[in-house]
């Protein structure tokens, strides 16, 4: 591993970091959204997968102006969280508890990718690189902070909270 030294290392940890999560998501995605049996569940995966694509590249597009390696690497933070995910699957056998603890997961995801660009935005407002940077970082931002919002929307639904109020 690299030592860290100054707020551009960091800022390049950071990154790889948030790439590595956005590759697994891009990836895996879509099998969450044939795991449950929500329709606007399913469908919001399936949305938020087609942007993790293009939030992918602009991520690509900041390794290059930077002049940096693309490659992420596996945060701890991240990786256990799919790890959770891939036990909730195979521990819960009844599929509306399946729907709300993937609709949990994902808002987590949701929460933790917003803190990540946040620090990002934060740390490369201080440097001295290409403003093009910042403006890729704030549209992912957006679109994390848009898919949350529809997520939140989701779980305040009445489809959702029949599912908890029946499986309590």
């Amino acid at each position: 591993m690299t030592e860290i030294k100054t707020a551009h290392d960091l800022f390049v940890h950071n990154l790889k970091s948030i790439y590595y999560l956005e590759q697994r998501l891009r990836d895996e995605l879509d099998g969450l959204a044939g795991e449950v049996t929500n329709d606007d569940l399913a469908e919001a995966l399936q949305e938020h997968r087609r942007e993790t694509v293009d939030q992918v590249e602009r991520l690509e597009k900041v390794f290059e102006k930077l002049g940096e390696e693309i490659e992420g690497h596996r945060a701890a933070d991240f990786h256990g969280h799919f790890r959770e995910i891939k036990q909730l699957n195979e521990d819960i056998y009844e599929t509306d508890m399946l729907n709300i603890a993937f609709l949990d997961a994902a808002i987590k995801t949701e929460q933790m990718e917003i803190t990540t660009y946040n620090s990002l935005i934060r740390i490369v407002d201080d440097l001295a690189v290409d403003d093009d940077i910042e403006n890729l970082l704030k549209d992912n931002l957006r679109e994390e902070k848009e898919a949350l919002e529809k997520l939140r929307k989701l779980a305040g639904e009445t489809w959702f909270s029949k599912i908890v109020k029946s499986l309590t």
